[in-house]
């Protein structure tokens, strides 16, 4: 009986869902580059303690024409979890077929910040700084 209740709870907390993603807290850099038919978004910031995973870009619908929306976000540590004390850098990729609509920039948003991008085609060797936005 006892280990009939020992399956259950671990099954339980098996099936428990993962923390909810959350805004990483800045965004430090941006590209965004067309190769083939693809777009290519790339972006790197910091969060402001160790223990956080799978960095990744979520699209968020765009106020502005000829832009493309992103948050950076990420899966937070536990609260009990004991974890580092110092801004660790995140990176994320996103990959997309290349959209028809003619889009100039990517915009990437964090907790703090807001960086924005130049779309670049892939043989133009210039990169385009970033502007950043504080919130």
């Amino acid at each position: 009986m006892r280990a009939c209740a020992v399956l259950a709870f671990v099954i339980a907390l098996a099936a428990a869902p993962a923390a909810a993603d959350s805004l990483v807290y800045r965004v430090d850099s941006a590209t965004a580059v067309i190769s083939g038919k693809q777009l290519i978004i790339t972006a790197r910031g910091a969060v402001k303690t160790g223990g956080w995973e799978h960095p990744h870009l979520v699209a968020k619908k765009s106020h502005e024409v000829g832009d493309l929306d992103f948050e950076l976000v990420a899966t937070p540590p536990e609260n009990s979890a004991t974890v580092v004390q110092a801004l660790m850098p995140v990176k994320a990729r996103f990959t997309v077929r290349l959209p028809k609509s003619d889009i100039a920039a990517v915009r990437i948003s964090a907790a703090s910040n807001t960086v924005t991008a130049q779309i670049i085609p892939k043989t133009d060797r210039s990169v385009a700084k970033p502007r950043t936005t504080p919130h």
